[in-house]
C-alpha cells in the first residue's frame, strides 16, 4: 500500500510539472487568438490526461490516499462513493489517520468484489463536529461472513480481520467507540472518536 501510495504522489507531482508547461502553451495561443488551435491542444491533452486527480480531502495525506484509493476502485469496477466534511488539519496524526482510512476503505472496496459486475459499491462517509470525528465506511458483499464472539473475521482468508484490528486499536487509544453490522447484504462499520480526548487518561 505504501509503494502504491508513492507512486500515485509522484505522478501527481509528475503531472502538477506538466500542467505548467500546458498553461504556458494555452496561454501562448489564448495571446494569439488562435481560437482553433487551442481547441485542438485542449482536447489533446484532455485526451492524453485521462486518470482525474480528484479533490476528496482538505489534508492533502487524506487525499492522496482517497485518490489511491478512488482509482483502484473505478479499475476493478466499484461505485465508490465518497461524502466528506472535514478542515485540513486534525488533532490526530496523519499517519493514524491514513492507516485507519486506508484499512476500513480496503476492506470495503475488498468486500465489493465478492458481488458480480454492475453490483460493485461502497461508500465513504467522514464528518467532524467540534472534536467529534464519525466514520462510517460501508460496502455490498456476497452475504458470506464469518463471525467472531467478539467481531468478524477476515473473508479474503482463513485468518483474522487484520484490518479491522487494527483499527479497534486506533479508536481504542482514543476511548471512541467501533461498531461493525452485516446484514441484508451491507457490511457497514461505524466509528466515532473523540480527538481532544488525551489518549492517556482513562
Amino acid at each position: 500500500q505504501y509503494a502504491a501510495l508513492s507512486s500515485y504522489i509522484r505522478e501527481t507531482r509528475r503531472l502538477r510539472h506538466d500542467f505548467r508547461q500546458h498553461l504556458r502553451v494555452l496561454g501562448g495561443l489564448a495571446a494569439q487568438g488562435d481560437m482553433a488551435a487551442l481547441t485542438e491542444y485542449l482536447m489533446e491533452v484532455g485526451g492524453a490526461e485521462r486518470d482525474e486527480v480528484r479533490f476528496i480531502f482538505a489534508n492533502p495525506s487524506l487525499n492522496a490516499l482517497a485518490g489511491y484509493y478512488d482509482t483502484m476502485a473505478r479499475e476493478r469496477g466499484v461505485k465508490l462513493e465518497w461524502s466528506v466534511s472535514m478542515p485540513a488539519e486534525l488533532n490526530i496524526s496523519d499517519v493514524e489517520l491514513c492507516v485507519l482510512l486506508g484499512n476500513l476503505v480496503e476492506n470495503a472496496v475488498d468486500g465489493a468484489l465478492t458481488l458480480p459486475e454492475g453490483k460493485r459499491s461502497a461508500k465513504v462517509i467522514c464528518r467532524m463536529s467540534g472534536d467529534l470525528l464519525c466514520i462510517i465506511v460501508e460496502n455490498g458483499y456476497d452475504g458470506q461472513m464469518r463471525r467472531k464472539k467478539d467481531g468478524f473475521a477476515s473473508t479474503k482468508h482463513a485468518g483474522e480481520s487484520y484490518g479491522l484490528e487494527s483499527v479497534k486499536a486506533t479508536v481504542d487509544r482514543y476511548h471512541g467507540s467501533l461498531t461493525v453490522d452485516a446484514e441484508e447484504g451491507i457490511f457497514r462499520v461505524n466509528l466515532l472518536m473523540n480527538l481532544s480526548c488525551d489518549m492517556e487518561s482513562g
